[in-house]
């Protein structure tokens, strides 16, 4: 199972920011169509969804925002755990906890991405391994001082390193787990 946090890690959301920072939610939602993704992140989803790897977005922010992010893009991902779904947020490893309550996968079958310290904190504190993603990182020292267990400075790093953590091999245009 991979788990990913939504902002600055899956999508660019910098542009919408100050309005989460003073909750102006509907401003936020009215945004979704203008915040990207990363270069690579569509495909990436694309291709563990394809491989049958369970996928789930834990966020900070309002879970209503990412599933319209979700269903904008028309992404494939088995839950969304946002900031309503929880008492503790991250660095705090309910969210995460969840995630994996809800996917029915153990902590040592997981790993997490996320761009703060806190998410590499909230995946340590809930036995996933985590990775460090500094391709949209605001603090990427701080990032880098929570020593995260792999620090991925790309998307395609991030990408190499799952294919090669879950088995992913091509075959016939078809890109599936492999059975050992």
């Amino acid at each position: 199972m991979v788990i990913f946090d939504l902002d600055l890690t899956l999508v660019d959301s910098r542009r919408v920011l100050e309005l989460q920072r003073r909750r102006r939610w509907r401003s936020m939602f009215s945004m979704v169509p203008e915040i990207e993704p990363y270069d690579g992140i569509p495909e990436l989803l694309a291709r563990l969804h394809g491989a049958r790897v369970p996928v789930a977005i834990v966020t900070s922010s309002p879970d209503q925002y990412c599933r319209r992010i979700v269903e904008y893009r028309g992404w494939n991902v088995g839950t969304v755990i946002g900031f309503h779904d929880v008492r503790h947020r991250k660095p705090h490893p309910e969210p995460i906890d969840l995630a994996l309550q809800r996917m029915g996968v153990p902590s040592a079958g997981a790993v997490s991405a996320g761009d703060r310290a806190d998410d590499t904190a909230a995946a340590r504190a809930a036995g996933v391994f985590s990775i460090g993603a500094a391709w949209g990182s605001l603090e990427p020292e701080a990032l880098e001082e929570s020593t995260p267990d792999l620090m991925c400075h790309s998307v395609a790093e991030l990408t190499g390193y799952l294919t090669r953590r879950f088995g992913l091999r091509d075959t016939d245009g078809v890109l599936r787990a492999s059975s050992g």
